[in-house]
């Protein structure tokens, strides 16, 4: 990503990596330590058979949010990019117009 972009567009990308990271970290996270404690004991505990199940779903469902917001950020950096390219050409169109106005005003 070229860092002379549009400041939302850089915030949404790494806003959408540092999200997809975190939802990794905390679904294996939940997956090795999710417990389920014995009736009567606060020590005692087994895995929870549903731990990887959440961890998974904790990974899927932040790797998606978090791509989707570095799509869009490639969205409003290219529309960015667009648009500056775009006011360029009109200030070239508007340099040339000028010159040729001066050059017939001078014949």
């Amino acid at each position: 990503m070229n860092r002379n972009e549009s400041m939302p567009a850089v915030i949404l990308y790494y806003f959408g990596w540092i999200l997809t990271i975190a939802g990794v970290v905390a679904g294996l996270y939940l997956g090795f330590t999710l417990d389920l404690p014995k009736d009567g004991y606060t020590y005692l505990t087994d895995p929870h058979p549903l731990r990887w199940v959440y961890g998974f779903s904790t990974i899927i469902g932040s790797a998606v949010f978090g791509l989707i917001l570095v799509g869009i950020s490639e969205i409003i950096a290219i529309i960015s990019e667009k648009s500056y390219e775009h006011k360029e050409l009109q200030k070239s169109v508007i340099r040339r117009l000028d010159e040729i106005i001066k050059k017939d005003s001078a014949d």
